[in-house]
């Protein structure tokens, strides 16, 4: 059966509205000026070596995962990791942060919770209904932390949720490092979040055209990756799509608490 794919000849298509059983999914991706905010530019971001491997090595690393099963696309189904859904709120900038802080649980053989990209999104957008890019939801994590979808339910976005006990909760759950990834030559950054990606580091990738932001999750052949979106397991393949174009903005982190 072929995979689900967006790519330069159907990217149109998932540009336009996109409704999931029923219901019209948010986005809310704004995109980085990289003349105001260049790379390197992120308050209390340390200086961190990114990877840059060869396309030769990347395609031998994805083989090595295939015949060992390593791969997060592999962790995914052992840990049972489920898409997560922001329906119609524009906080997909805060989903993809947190989808991504889940595999590096994952990767470090921690326990697995769904976390609340609900939270995140709302105390990162000082409880608005506004869109962000990856610098909010990644600074936020890295200062108050993410609360499980327990303690902070689906479609919660009110101020009153966040409380001494849920602030409490966050505060075990913080992005510890990460790092931004340079944009000004877009297939150095696909390069460079394809390495990333064979080391099992997660990466948030930004799309402009598609005013989306998603999880990026697996390195695939030929320059294509595998990515997590927020739309539900109802969407895609169990939420997920192979992605053939280049990013536009990345981050990751690195280590949670």
């Amino acid at each position: 059966m072929a995979e689900f794919e967006i790519n330069d000849s159907n990217w149109k298509d998932f540009a336009a509205p996109q409704k999931v059983n029923g219901e019209t999914m948010g986005r809310g991706l704004i995109t980085r000026d990289f003349d105001a905010r260049p790379y390197g530019s992120i308050f209390g971001l340390p200086a961190m070596a990114l990877p840059e491997f060869s396309d030769e090595e990347i395609e031998d690393r994805i083989a090595d995962h295939e015949r060992n099963k390593s791969s997060l696309f592999h962790m995914r189904a052992d840990y049972g990791i489920r898409s997560l859904n922001q329906a119609n709120y524009p906080y997909c900038w805060a989903f993809s942060t947190t989808k991504a802080i889940m595999y590096l649980n994952a990767r470090a053989n921690n326990p697995v919770e769904e976390l609340s990209g609900w939270m995140l999104g709302s105390v990162a957008s000082n409880f608005q209904k506004t869109g962000g890019w990856c610098e909010y939801s990644l600074q936020a994590a890295r200062e108050v932390g993410i609360c499980s979808l327990a303690e902070w339910q689906q479609g919660g976005t009110s101020r009153s949720l966040w409380n001494a006990t849920t602030k409490e909760q966050a505060a075990k759950r913080k992005v510890l490092e990460w790092s931004d990834m340079p944009g000004e030559d877009r297939e150095r950054l696909l390069r460079i979040m394809r390495s990333l990606l064979v080391m099992n580091i997660p990466v948030m990738v930004e799309c402009n055209r598609w005013q989306h932001s998603v999880c990026a999750f697996q390195a695939l052949p030929n320059k294509k990756y595998r990515i997590d979106n927020s739309w539900s397991p109802d969407w895609g393949d169990d939420g997920c799509a192979v992605m053939d174009w280049l990013p536009d903005n990345c981050a990751c982190p690195f280590v949670v608490s």
